[in-house]
């Protein structure tokens, strides 16, 4: 079974109003970085590019809309990935006051990832910041410098200056 993360929304999502939000998001925070495509086989799904698909780093992020509840399969391109993907989850569901669940998890909590970790670099070093001892916090954060300065390489040059 693959690991899905939910927002579960009060009101009912329409296409329009998705499409609308993605798309302004996108702007807002990514630069229209991103190329979004809406298809339905049955199902309302958003597909989310950064890159091209031929490029090393191009990868993609869908999400499923049913009604009241946005899910989406947590992305396995390293942890660039998963911050764009967690950003772009947090400020849509905060659009719509919703709460977010996981699979892997129990509970409901509030979007607020992208208060917590507003840049890429905040993400890569949240493992440092709970490491105890001076030099062993150190070290983690130079492995954490390291490995972000590995993906930002992999990026496309207009999303470095909004990450």
């Amino acid at each position: 079974m693959a690991n899905h993360g939910k927002g579960h929304i009060k009101q009912k999502l329409t296409v329009e109003q998705i499409n609308s939000d993605l798309l302004e998001i996108n702007h807002n925070r990514f630069n229209d970085c991103f190329t979004i495509t809406h298809e339905n086989h049955g199902e309302e799904i958003w597909l989310l590019i950064l890159g091209k698909e031929e490029d090393e780093y191009g990868f993609q992020i869908w999400f499923n809309i049913k009604e009241n509840e946005i899910e989406w399969p947590h992305t396995h391109n390293g942890s660039s990935g998963w911050w764009f993907q967690e950003t772009f989850v947090s400020l849509l569901i905060s659009k719509y006051d919703g709460m977010i669940s996981d699979d892997g998890c129990d509970g409901e909590w509030k979007p607020e990832f992208h208060i917590k970790y507003p840049h890429m670099i905040d993400w890569f070093m949240i493992t440092a910041n709970f490491v105890k001892g001076k030099i062993k916090k150190a070290l983690y954060k130079k492995m954490a410098n390291g490995s972000y300065k590995e993906e930002l390489q992999y990026l496309p040059k207009e999303i470095i200056s909004v990450i």
